[in-house]
């Protein structure tokens, strides 16, 4: 009688721990696969899914890249790697979360460097019939140790030519 007791119980902690197993994987499935390819075949707003470039302009002039953000999108949910290029050949990298919503993206980040923590917001407004993400973009500046706002800045499509000089990422533009 006490090793019918002992295996019933052995059989039902294994059958319990299989069920939630199996409870788990069914969720995670239907959360990370079947609702973003949902979302994904039904969505109707627009892709901003791309490389976008920030070049600085001095004196009407275009220069180099001051920063990049590459975007993947399912529907409004978006994943980005965020890059600022500083003249000296240095990269700042933030992976970055957030959703795309009426026009209006908005970035939240942290930077892949361990040694030096570092955070990113963004709100970008797309303009120009879908060639320009244009707004702020707020960081920790890491050598005053104080946050730091880029105003009004824009970011074009990699590889397409602006159709005309833009009045933003003037270099030195930034408030506290």
């Amino acid at each position: 009688m006490e090793s019918t007791i002992v295996g019933t119980i052995v059989i039902g902690s294994i059958s319990g721990v299989f069920a939630a197993g199996l409870l788990w994987v069914i969720k995670y499935l239907f959360t990370q696969q079947f609702v973003p390819f949902y979302q994904a075949a039904i969505y109707k707003g627009s892709s901003i899914q791309d490389a976008w470039v920030a070049y600085a302009y001095e004196d009407g002039v275009r220069n180099d890249a001051l920063a990049t953000i590459s975007i993947k999108q399912s529907a409004h949910n978006i994943n980005a790697t965020y890059v600022m290029h500083f003249g000296n050949g240095e990269n700042l990298t933030f992976e970055c979360e957030g959703e795309y919503w009426e026009g209006y993206l908005s970035l939240r980040g942290k930077s892949k460097l361990q040694t030096n923590y570092n955070i990113l917001t963004t709100l970008l407004k797309l303009r120009d019939n879908g060639a320009v993400l244009h707004g702020d973009v707020s960081f920790r500046h890491r050598a005053e140790d104080r946050p730091y706002t880029l105003v009004g800045w824009g970011f074009q499509r990699h590889g397409a030519e602006p159709t005309q000089e833009p009045h933003y990422n003037q270099i030195g533009e930034g408030q506290d």
